[in-house]
Parts: C-alpha cells; structure tokens; sequence
C-alpha cells in the first residue's frame, strides 16, 4: 500500500529531527523570576520579595517595621513613610506588623520604610544564606547582560 509507505517515511523523517534537537539545554546562570528577601536592621523582622525584572521590592504582610525613625529623617520622609502605614499596620510591642503587602520602585526605599533610617538596601536585604540583592542579582548583572 503506497500510503503506508508513505506514512513510515515520514515517521522515520520525523524520528531522525527529533534526534537531531537536544533534550537538555544546559545553562551556565539560571536567572531567578523573584528572590525572597529578608532584613532584621534596627531591630525590625521584615521579608520581601525582589523582582529582578523591575527592581522593585514587595514588602510582605507580617513583617515587623520600626516604630521610630532616625533624627536624620526629614519631615517629608516622615510624612511619606506615615502615610503608606495608613490602615496597613497594627502595633505589635516595639513594632508595627503590616496588615497587607506593600510594594516600593527599589529595595532601598523599602528598607527605607521599614527601618525609619536611610540604609542601602541592595546591601541590608538578603536571601537566607546571607547573600545581600548587591551580591546576588547587581553584581551578576554586570557579569550576565541576560539579567
């Protein structure tokens, strides 16, 4: 039958392609969609996760921020860091505990927000193993342009 043959030399045609495409890609760097964060500075507990994509950091419910901010803060800061809190805090003996997620543009301004003082937060946020966001994600930036 003509059509079998036909039908057997097509699956030998699409047998020997699929030979030729590798199973496993390997890949030097995987690069993370999120990294879960974490920051005790100035006596606070806070988690976030960091989005490599667009540098921005999520602050999550649950975390533990500052009560107090630093003399050097300005009174805009103050206001800023006052209105976020509106409704998205509950006090929690010598912190305030978010009620709901808060996103922030940068991971500074969201240590910013958490700890009352004006620390650098691509070096005060870190993963579990201690490695802060400088370490992990802008230092293999400049290595890695895929990032």
């Amino acid at each position: 039958n003509p059509d079998s043959k036909k039908s057997a030399t097509t699956q030998n045609e699409t047998e020997a392609k699929e030979a030729e495409i590798p199973k496993e890609i390997k890949v030097d760097v995987v690069i993370p969609n999120e990294i879960k964060v974490f920051s005790d500075r100035r006596s606070t507990k806070c988690e976030g996760i960091f989005n490599p994509n667009t540098e921005a950091l999520v602050v999550l419910k649950g975390s533990k921020i500052s009560i107090d901010v630093v003399d050097s803060f300005t009174s805009s800061e103050i206001d800023f860091r006052s209105k976020l809190m509106v409704g998205k805090i509950t006090q929690e003996g010598y912190n305030y505990q978010l009620t709901e997620n808060i996103i922030f543009t940068s991971p500074s301004g969201a240590i910013k927000f958490c700890t009352g003082s004006n620390i650098n937060g691509w070096k005060y946020w870190t993963n579990s193993e201690g490695k802060s966001l400088d370490e992990l994600y802008r230092k293999n930036k400049i290595k890695n342009p895929l990032f």
